[in-house]
């Protein structure tokens, strides 16, 4: 079934390749016939296959290719959407107007749709390389043996072909900038494929000057998966980061972490099943604060037994128009939202990106939580 699925999205992914080429050559030579294969055809679809060898076969490193890869998705991205709403428009306008347009206006309607194209391409980008900094204050009402907890949470680095040691680089040295008490990681650390890291021993030292005063916590995302999952593992081990997979641990006497499993991993995460949250969560627990890492945000309604939910997956949406997607499809899909019964849970877009390399209209980020109890 899996294989179905796939085989036909890398079906649809050539067919929409194959018409914006058409789409292109048919503005420079209009009286082409649209049937009618060329040069541009063959080149688009052969830069296609780099993207689907790269997001297919795993255990492979396709460097400069599968990289090239990302980025040729995010142009087909962004062009598919381009040209579905300037051919939208046009489509309203021919049908409530008078005139039709002129060949010359068509020439020059698809030289700004190129345009265009380019500039989101190049702004795409620069907003996903640019991390910013998000705070919230969040207040627990149950007492511990803190005061208060700064938490510096990130989700969905994506490690891969397009995010690597440069960012990695940055992420560190940004988180220890900011002092946590702790580091919490809510999932989807790799892209689906450790083999398409080039340097994974200099980025497992990066990892390891990762500075917190109750150490560093992961979870499994649904991209932490795959044929090279226990390799993940050993990565995410040699990297001093503490998996929590549906286990609960008490940090300082202060306050219970609980990590769950990813509800729909991609490919192979072990053969131990999701545990219902009320399993985690023990009658001792009661009287303690009980912050929680879900990767995929589920409803509040769920977490009635918890104070503070940490997810991700998201991405906000990271191409608009899909934010309006994940608002829709979520309870909460970014940001900070709190239940009449206390528990409140908070969604990070996360600190990198996966498919196209490209944000539009949402930002690439690192989490501080500031947490008081009483």
């Amino acid at each position: 079934m899996r294989l179905f699925v796939l085989t036909l999205i890398s079906l649809m992914y050539l067919f929409i390749t194959y018409a914006i080429a058409n789409k292109l050559q048919r503005i420079f030579q209009p009286e082409r016939p649209f049937w009618a294969i060329s040069f541009l055809h063959l080149f688009f679809l052969l830069c296609s296959l780099t993207t689907i060898a790269a997001f297919l076969i795993e255990n492979v490193n396709w460097g400069l290719l599968g990289t090239f890869g990302m980025y040729w998705f995010g142009l087909i991205c962004v062009s598919s959407l381009i040209f579905f709403v300037i051919d939208s428009l046009i489509w309203i306008f021919g049908h409530i107007g008078t005139s039709n347009i002129s060949e010359k206006g068509k020439l020059l309607i698809g030289i700004g749709s190129i345009v265009l194209i380019v500039c989101c391409f190049i702004y795409g980008m620069v907003s996903a390389n640019r991390i910013v900094h998000t705070t919230y204050e969040v207040k627990i009402e149950k007492q511990s043996t803190l005061d208060s907890l700064k938490i510096v949470m990130f989700s969905d680095l994506h490690l891969g072909y397009v995010n690597g040691q440069e960012r990695v680089d940055r992420i560190v040295e940004q988180i220890n900038q900011l002092q946590p008490d702790i580091v919490l990681i809510a999932g989807d650390f790799f892209d689906g494929n450790l083999q398409a890291i080039s340097n994974p021993n200099q980025l497992i030292e990066s990892f390891q000057q990762l500075s917190s005063t109750y150490g560093n916590y992961l979870i499994l995302g649904n991209h932490d998966a795959g044929d090279t999952f226990l390799q993940m593992l050993s990565f995410i081990q040699d990297a001093g980061i503490e998996i929590l997979s549906d286990e609960a641990i008490l940090i300082d006497e202060a306050f219970y972490l609980i990590g769950r499993k990813d509800l729909s991993p991609i490919g192979y995460q072990g053969t131990m099943p999701r545990a219902d949250l009320s399993d985690l969560v023990s009658p001792e627990m009661a009287s303690y604060p009980v912050i929680v890492m879900d990767h995929q945000p589920s409803p509040l309604s769920d977490y009635q037994e918890v104070d503070l939910i940490l997810s991700g997956h998201t991405h906000q949406g990271q191409l608009f128009p899909f934010n309006l997607v994940t608002k829709a499809f979520y309870e909460i899909d970014y940001g900070h939202l709190q239940a009449v019964s206390g528990e409140q849970i908070i969604v990070s877009s996360g600190v990198g990106t996966w498919g196209p390399p490209l944000r539009l209209g949402t930002a690439s980020e690192i989490v501080t939580i500031n947490v008081t109890f009483d």
